[in-house]
C-alpha cells in the first residue's frame, strides 16, 4: 500500500511538474507571439503611416496636374479662339460698316468699299465740295470709324484707308485722271482734318487713289453720270500681320 502511495505521489508530482512546464511553455511561446504582433503591428503602421504620407504626396502632386491641365485647356481654348477671330476680322468689319449702312452708301462685300455713287458729291468738272456734302462726308466718316473701332483690334491691324476718286466719262482721260484724284486729295484732306482721325491716329492711314472714269455708274444702261462723280473708301488690312499673329498661336 505504500509502495503505491509513494508511486502515486511521485506520479502526480511528475504531472504537475509536466503542467507547470507546459504551462510556462505556453505562456512564453504567448508571449512570444503577442510581442511578434506587436512589432508586426508597429511595422505595418509605419508602412501604412509611410503610404498615408505617400498618397498625401501623390494627391498634391495631382492637383498640381490638375490646375497645370485645367489653364492648359483655358490657354488652348483661347488661343483657338483668337486664331477664329482673327481669321474673320475682315468679315467683322464689314458686319460692322453694314450696321451703318442707313447713311446711304452702298458696302460692296467682294472688295470691302464703300461706294457713295447716290450722295451727288460733286458738280461736272469740279474738285470741291459742297458744305452740305462735307458736313455728309464728314458725319458718315466719323459714324462709320465709330463702328469699326468697336470691333477689336481693328486698328491694331488696318494698314489704310484708301480714298478714291471717281469722274464721270464726259471729260478727256487725262483730265479725268487729274480730277479723280485732286477728288480724292480734297476728301482724304477732310478726313484727316477730323477729330476721329485724330483720336484713333489715322491720318498716316489715308491714301488718296484716282480712278478715272473706269468704274462707271450705270442705270438702264447708260451711265448715271451724276452719281459716277463720286467717293468710294477702302479699308484695307495688314493680312500679313494678322497671318504672322496666327501662326505664332499656332505654333505657342
Amino acid at each position: 500500500m505504500d509502495i503505491f502511495s509513494t508511486r502515486d505521489e511521485n506520479l502526480s508530482s511528475t504531472l504537475q511538474d509536466d503542467v507547470l512546464s507546459r504551462d510556462s511553455r505556453y505562456k512564453q511561446a504567448f508571449k512570444n507571439l503577442n510581442a511578434t504582433l506587436e512589432t508586426r503591428e508597429k511595422a505595418y503602421r509605419r508602412k501604412i503611416g509611410a503610404l498615408a504620407e505617400s498618397l498625401e504626396v501623390y494627391a498634391d502632386k495631382l492637383e498640381v496636374l490638375q490646375k497645370r491641365f485645367e489653364s492648359y485647356l483655358e490657354v488652348e481654348a483661347h488661343r483657338k479662339a483668337e486664331i477664329k477671330r482673327l481669321k474673320s476680322l475682315h468679315q467683322q468689319i464689314l458686319s460692322s460698316l453694314q450696321n451703318s449702312q442707313w447713311l446711304g452708301y452702298y458696302l460692296d462685300p467682294g472688295e470691302g468699299t464703300l461706294d457713295f455713287a447716290d450722295s451727288h458729291m460733286f458738280d461736272a468738272g469740279n474738285r470741291e465740295l459742297s458744305v452740305e456734302s462735307k458736313q455728309t462726308l464728314s458725319s458718315h466718316y466719323t459714324v462709320l470709324i465709330k463702328e469699326m473701332m468697336k470691333v477689336q483690334d481693328a486698328r491694331k491691324y488696318l494698314k489704310a484707308i484708301v480714298v478714291e476718286g471717281h469722274t464721270d466719262s464726259s471729260g478727256t482721260a487725262v483730265q479725268n485722271q487729274r480730277i479723280s484724284r485732286e477728288r480724292a486729295e480734297v476728301v482724304k484732306d477732310l478726313f484727316a482734318s477730323l477729330e476721329i482721325t485724330a483720336q484713333y491716329q489715322l491720318a498716316p492711314l489715308l491714301i488718296a487713289k484716282g480712278m478715272s472714269n473706269r468704274f462707271p455708274m450705270m442705270k438702264n444702261g447708260k451711265e448715271d453720270q451724276s452719281a459716277s462723280r463720286r467717293i468710294k473708301i477702302k479699308f484695307d488690312l495688314d493680312t500679313i500681320q494678322i497671318e504672322k499673329e496666327i501662326d505664332r498661336l499656332l505654333n505657342d
